[in-house]
C-alpha cells in the first residue's frame, strides 16, 4: 500500500516482527513510511517485538534498534554517534500496558510523568536526525477514570513547528473492540503518527554545558572532547576541541588547569 491520504488502514499485521509481543504495530505501516520518505538509516529506539528491524532488513536499509529489555534507555544511555533518515519511536500509551518494573519504564509513570519523558524523548531523538530527516511517533489517546488523555495532541500543540504531517491509524484485533461498552462511551479505536521534522539545531553552547552538568557539573577538558565525540554534532566540525574550549571560557569557569565547572 502506497500511503495517500491521511487515514491509514491495515488489517493484518504482517510477518514482520514478533506477533506475541503486545503493543507491537503493524510492520506495514513502517514499510509505507520507508517507500515515501525514503531514509537512508532508520533508529528504533524501543523496538520491542523487532518489527522496524525486520522490515529494514528486508528493505536493505540501514538499521539501528534498542530497547529497554535489552539494558537500552532512551533517556541515559549513549546512542551512536550518526544520523539518521528516520527514526521511528513508538512509546507506551502511558499505562495500557505495563512492560516492566524497570523505574526507567515509561510505563510505569502517571501522566505528568510520563509526557515530561515523552517531550525530553522527542527532543533528544530530533538531534540524531540527518538536516531533511524525520522523526516519526506513533502514539494512541488513553482514557482512564473518566479522564480523557489526547497524548497525541499535546505534541501536536507544543511542537507544531514542527509538524510535517498526521496520520489516523485504524486499529484493528485490539482488546477493546471486542468489547460491549453499552454506549457509556466511545471506544478509542484509532492512533496518531505524527511525523515531525527536527526541531531547532543544538547549539554548541547547549551541548557543552549540558555535557558538563552531565559530567558531574566539573570536568577536564579531556572528558569533555571524549563526551562529546558521542554526540553526532561534531561530526560536521573537524575542529570541534577548538569550539569547546572557546564555549568554555565564555560560558563556564575555570578551576584549575584544564578543569572546568557548570555555571547555574
Amino acid at each position: 500500500m502506497v500511503i495517500q491520504n491521511s487515514i491509514v488502514s491495515y488489517p493484518e499485521r504482517g510477518p514482520w516482527g514478533d506477533n506475541k509481543y503486545r503493543g507491537n504495530t503493524t510492520g506495514h505501516l513502517v514499510k509505507d513510511l520507508i517507500e515515501f520518505y525514503q531514509p537512508k538509516s532508520v533508529l528504533d529506539p524501543m523496538e520491542g517485538g523487532r518489527t522496524t528491524r525486520d522490515v529494514c532488513r528486508e528493505m536493505g536499509v540501514e538499521y539501528d534498534g534498542f530497547d529497554l529489555s535489552k539494558g537500552f534507555d532512551l533517556f541515559s544511555s549513549p546512542l551512536p554517534c550518526k544520523r539518521y533518515g528516520m527514526v521511528f519511536w513508538h512509546p507506551p500509551y502511558m499505562d495500557i500496558i505495563k512492560y516492566s518494573d524497570d523505574p526507567r519504564d515509561m510505563s510505569i509513570g502517571k501522566f505528568d510523568e510520563f509526557m515530561q519523558k515523552l517531550f525530553e524523548g522527542l527532543n533528544r531523538l530530533s538531534e540524531y536526525l540527518t538536516e531533511n530527516g524525520v522523526l516519526v511517533l506513533l502514539i494512541g489517546d488513553v482514557r482512564r477514570q473518566g479522564e480523557y488523555y489526547p497524548l497525541g495532541a499535546y505534541v501536536q500543540v507544543f511542537r507544531r513547528k514542527e509538524l510535517k504531517a498526521k496520520l489516523i491509524k485504524v486499529q484493528h484485533n485490539v482488546t477493546s473492540s471486542n468489547r460491549f461498552y453499552s454506549g457509556k462511551f466511545i471506544p478509542i479505536m484509532h492512533e496518531e503518527c505524527l511525523i515531525l521534522r527536527g526541531s531547532k539545531r543544538l547549539t554548541w553552547r547547549e551541548l557543552v554545558l549540558r555535557t558538563l552538568k552531565e559530567l558531574g557539573g566539573e570536568a577536564a577538558l579531556g572528558e569533555l572532547y571524549a563526551a562529546i565525540a558521542n554526540h553526532p554534532k561534531h561530526l560536521s566540525n573537524p575542529t570541534y576541541p577548538a569550539t569547546v574550549r572557546r564555549t568554555l571560557q565564555e560560558s563556564a569557569t575555570p578551576v584549575g588547569k584544564g578543569l572546568w565547572r557548570w555555571m547555574k
